[in-house]
C-alpha cells in the first residue's frame, strides 16, 4: 500500500521538513465574514470528508482481520477522528473493537518523572505495552479478553474492566500518542496493519511573516477543550504544555513517517470559531506567573483574527471534539 496524504494542503505536506500548508489571516477572515461563512466552512470541511472517504476504502477492503492504529500529538483529533474509523467499520459488518491506549496507564505509583519535575505521562513507559500486546494477541485470535479502564480523576486503573467477545470481531481499532510504536501489536505477525497519523499541520501568516505555528493551533484547540472537558484552565494548560510538546518530539514525531495514512485535521476556519472562547478562557485567569508572556503572545496573535459563532461548526465536524 502506498502513502496516502489527505486534509488541507496535502499536496505539500512534508513529514519530515514539517513543510505545511499556509494562509494568510487575513483570507482567513474574508473568507469567515457573515456573507461568506457558510461557503467558507464548507470548503474547509470538504477537504475532511474527500480524506475519510479515501480512508475508509482503504482500510475497508478485503475480509481479513485488521488493526487500525491511529497516533498524533495532542489535540489533533484522534478521538474524533477514531470514532469516525469505528462507526464506517461497524456499518460495514466488521464487528470492530475500539481500544484506546489511555486505559494502559500503569498508574501513579510507576510514572518517572521528567526534565520539568512532573509525572512524564508522554514517555511509552507510562503504558502497560506488555499488557496490551497480550490483550491483543488474544483479541486477533479470537480469545475473551478483560480490557483495563484508566480512571483519570483517581490517577488509577478501575477494579474491573471491558470484557471483549472477539469471536466475530475483524477490525480492531486502537488510539493513543503511542499507537505508531513499532512496540504496539508486535505480537501479532501477519495480520493487516494500517497505521494512521493525524494531525493539525497548518501555519498562519501576516504581512508575510509567521503568525501562528501548527502546535500553536493544538494549543488554542487544547486549551478550550480543557476548560470546558476537563475542568483545566488557560493556566493549567500553558504548564503542562512544555512538557506535551517534548514528549510529542521524542515520542511521537520521530513514527510519524511510519504511516500508511496522513491526515492533516487542520480547518482554517477553526482559530475563528476557537476565539469566541478564548478570549473569556484567557481572561478569567488574573496571574499567569512564568506564563505570563505566553500568555500575552496569545492573545495578541488571536486579536488578529474575528469571532465566528460555534454554531457553524456543522454536527459530524471534529472541531466539535474541542467545544462546549
Amino acid at each position: 500500500m502506498g502513502k496516502l496524504l489527505l486534509g488541507y494542503g496535502a499536496e505539500i505536506l512534508n513529514m519530515g521538513s514539517r513543510h505545511y500548508p499556509f494562509l494568510e489571516v487575513e483570507k482567513i477572515n474574508t473568507m469567515m465574514w457573515p456573507d461568506f461563512q457558510n461557503e467558507g466552512v464548507k470548503v474547509c470541511e470538504k477537504y475532511h470528508d474527500v480524506a475519510m472517504n479515501a480512508i475508509h476504502t482503504q482500510i475497508e477492503g478485503g475480509s481479513a482481520i485488521k488493526i487500525i492504529q491511529i497516533a498524533g500529538p495532542s489535540s489533533s483529533g484522534k478521538t474524533t477522528f477514531a470514532g469516525n474509523i469505528f462507526d464506517s467499520l461497524f456499518s460495514k459488518g466488521f464487528n470492530p473493537v475500539m481500544i484506546s491506549l489511555d486505559d494502559y496507564y500503569r498508574g501513579k505509583d510507576y510514572y518517572k518523572l521528567n526534565e520539568y519535575g512532573e509525572s512524564d505521562y508522554e514517555s511509552p513507559e507510562a503504558i502497560d505495552l506488555e499488557l496490551f500486546n497480550n490483550n491483543i494477541f488474544d483479541l486477533t485470535h479470537g480469545i475473551k479478553v478483560e480490557l483495563p479502564l484508566f480512571n483519570f480523576e483517581k490517577v488509577q486503573r478501575e477494579p474491573r474492566g471491558r470484557i471483549i467477545e472477539a469471536g466475530e470481531s475483524r477490525a480492531f481499532v486502537v488510539e493513543g500518542i503511542h499507537a505508531l510504536n513499532p512496540a504496539i501489536a508486535e505480537t501479532c505477525g501477519d495480520i493487516s496493519r494500517f497505521k494512521i497519523f493525524v494531525n493539525a499541520m497548518g501555519q498562519i501568516t501576516r504581512d508575510e511573516a509567521l503568525l501562528f505555528d501548527a502546535p500553536d493551533i493544538r494549543l488554542v484547540r487544547r486549551m478550550v477543550r480543557d476548560y470546558f472537558h476537563r475542568c483545566t484552565d488557560a493556566l493549567g494548560t500553558l504548564k503542562r504544555w512544555d512538557a506535551v510538546r517534548a514528549g510529542e518530539e521524542k515520542y511521537i514525531f520521530p513514527f510519524a513517517d511510519s504511516a500508511d495514512i496522513t491526515f492533516n485535521t487542520w480547518l482554517p476556519y477553526e482559530t475563528c470559531v476557537l476565539k469566541t472562547f478564548t478570549d473569556e478562557i484567557l481572561g478569567a485567569v488574573k496571574d499567569f506567573g512564568d506564563h505570563k508572556e505566553e500568555a500575552k503572545r496569545l492573545k495578541n496573535i488571536l486579536s488578529f483574527f474575528i469571532s465566528v459563532s460555534p454554531e457553524i461548526i456543522p454536527a459530524k465536524s471534529l472541531l466539535k471534539e474541542f467545544v462546549k
